[in-house]
C-alpha cells in the first residue's frame, strides 16, 4: 500500500512516517517515499507512477497544501510530486473499473475533511490523529479485507466483494445458496425475493447473514435506503465479528454515497433549490447564474438565432454577443429580454413540479467524475418525471441541461445524448 502526501513541513513528514510505521505494525505493508530516499530513483515521477500502478490501496493524506497541489493551484514548480499524483489518481478513478475503493482519503484533523478533493470525496474518509483510534482500526479492517494485502499466515477478514455469502462458523442454508446463484446469473431481483423469504424463516446468525446479503444486493440495485436499513439491522442483532465488520464497512460506504447524492450539498438538493428559485419571479438572475457555462452559452446562442432578424441583433458580432449574454451576471441591454424569454419558457416547462410531492426516487446515476443525472418524479406517479443533468463545479452543483444529454454550444447549439446505464 502506497501513501501519497505533501511535504508540508518536517513535522508533517514525521507524522506521516509515524502513521506508516503504525500501519506496518498492524500488518499492513504500507510504503512511503521516505523509505527510498537513501537510494533515490533515477526519476521520482516514474517511481510514483510505478508504485501507484502496483499498489492495492493508496492512502491519500489530505492537507490544505495537498488539496492546493492536487487541484493544480499551487505556484509553478511547487509541489510537482502531488500534481503528478493528482493527475494520475484522477485518471485512474475516471477510467478504472475497480469494484472497491483503491484510493482512501485520510486527514489528521476532523476539521480538515472538507479539504478532500472532489474525485476522492465519494468514498469513505478516515480521521487519524491523536484520539482518533476508532478510525484507525476501521481503516485497518478495510485494508485487511483485501487478500492481496494480507499474507494468509496472518489470517484475513471475510471479503464481501470476493465471497459475499461466506462467514466463519456460519453455515449457509440452501435458501441463501440459491439466492447467491441467482445473483451470480444476474437475476438480482429474483435473488432479493428469495432472500426476503429466507430472512423471515431463518434465525440467529443465518438470519443475519441473509439480511446482510439482502443489503449487499439492494445496494447493487441502487436502493441505498434498503441497504442501510439491512446493515444497521445486522449491527443491532448479531455479535458475529465478521458480519459486524462487513456490515459496518458497507454501511459507512453507503452512507457516504447517500450524503453525496441526497445531502444538503449534493446534486439532488441543488436541483430542488434551482427549481424553487425558478418559481419565484424575482429570482431570474439567480436561476440564470446556477446554470453551467455551456448551458448558458447554448441558450444565448439559441436566443440569438431565434432573433437574428431583429435590428438590434443584426448589428452585433454574434460570437461576442453570445459570450456577453452567457455571463453569470450579463450586463448588456439585450440580457433582460433574453432572460425574460428563457426563464419564462423554463417556468412553463416545470410548472407541474411540486416541492412537497416530488422527489428523486431512483438510484444515483453518476456520469464521469463531474456529472450526475437527477430524475425527479411525483410520489404518486400521476405525472411523468423529468431528468436534470447536474454538474459539479468546485464545491457547487449547477444545472448542466434539462435532459440526459451533454450541451455542445455552437451555431446552432446541439446535444449529445448520454447512453443509458
Amino acid at each position: 500500500m502506497l501513501i501519497s502526501y505533501s511535504h508540508d513541513s518536517e513535522g508533517h513528514q514525521k507524522a506521516v512516517l509515524a502513521l506508516t510505521n503504525r500501519l506496518r505494525e498492524a500488518g499492513v505493508d504500507a510504503w512511503i517515499d521516505q523509505f527510498e530516499e537513501h537510494r533515490p530513483p533515477g526519476s521520482w515521477p516514474t517511481w510514483m507512477r510505478r508504485e501507484l500502478d502496483k499498489a492495492d490501496f493508496v492512502l491519500v493524506v489530505v492537507t490544505a497544501n495537498y488539496r492546493e497541489r492536487f487541484d493544480g493551484e499551487s505556484p509553478l514548480g511547487v509541489g510537482s510530486g502531488v500534481r503528478w499524483e493528482g493527475t494520475w489518481i484522477t485518471a485512474d478513478l475516471y477510467h478504472g473499473r475497480q469494484d472497491k475503493a483503491k484510493f482512501l482519503p485520510v486527514v489528521l484533523r476532523r476539521e480538515d475533511q472538507w479539504l478532500i478533493p472532489t474525485p476522492l470525496n465519494l468514498t469513505t474518509s478516515y480521521v487519524i490523529g491523536e484520539g482518533e483510534d476508532a478510525d484507525f482500526w476501521k481503516l485497518v479492517r478495510v485494508l485487511h479485507a483485501s487478500p492481496a494485502a494480507v499474507p494468509a499466515a496472518l489470517g484475513s477478514l471475510s471479503s464481501a466483494a470476493d465471497s459475499p455469502g461466506q462467514f466463519k462458523d456460519v453455515t449457509s442454508p440452501p435458501e441463501i445458496a440459491a439466492a447467491l446463484a441467482k445473483a451470480r446469473e444476474g437475476n438480482v431481483e429474483d435473488a432479493l425475493r428469495q432472500l426476503r423469504h429466507a430472512c423471515a424463516r431463518l434465525h440467529g446468525e443465518q438470519q443475519a447473514q441473509a439480511v446482510y446479503l439482502f443489503g449487499v444486493l439492494s445496494h447493487r440495485l441502487g436502493d441505498m435506503g434498503q441497504a442501510l436499513e439491512s446493515f444497521q439491522w445486522v449491527l443491532d442483532n448479531t455479535h458475529h465479528a465478521d458480519l459486524r465488520v462487513c456490515s459496518l464497512g458497507l454501511k459507512d460506504i453507503v452512507s457516504a454515497e447517500w450524503n453525496t447524492h441526497y445531502g444538503e450539498h449534493g446534486p439532488v438538493a441543488a436541483a430542488h433549490s434551482w427549481l424553487n428559485l425558478l418559481r419565484r419571479k424575482w429570482k431570474a438572475a439567480e436561476v440564470w447564474k446556477r446554470l453551467d457555462d455551456n448551458l448558458r452559452l447554448a441558450l444565448a446562442q439559441d436566443w440569438i438565432i431565434a432573433n437574428a432578424e431583429h435590428p438590434v441583433v443584426q448589428g452585433e458580432d454574434r460570437d461576442l454577443l453570445a459570450r456577453a449574454l452567457a455571463q453569470p451576471k450579463p450586463s448588456r441591454e439585450l440580457a433582460k429580454p433574453m432572460l425574460d424569454g428563457r426563464i419564462e419558457a423554463l417556468r412553463g416547462h416545470y410548472a407541474g413540479w411540486d416541492p412537497d410531492t416530488w422527489a428523486a426516487p431512483g438510484p444515483p446515476r453518476r456520469v464521469g467524475l463531474d456529472y450526475e443525472i437527477v430524475v425527479l418524479a411525483p410520489a404518486d406517479e400521476s405525472t411523468q418525471g423529468f431528468p436534470l443533468l447536474m454538474r459539479r463545479v468546485g464545491r457547487e452543483w449547477l444545472v448542466a441541461n434539462f435532459q440526459s444529454a451533454y450541451v455542445i454550444p455552437g451555431w446552432p447549439p446541439r446535444q449529445e445524448e448520454i447512453p443509458g446505464p
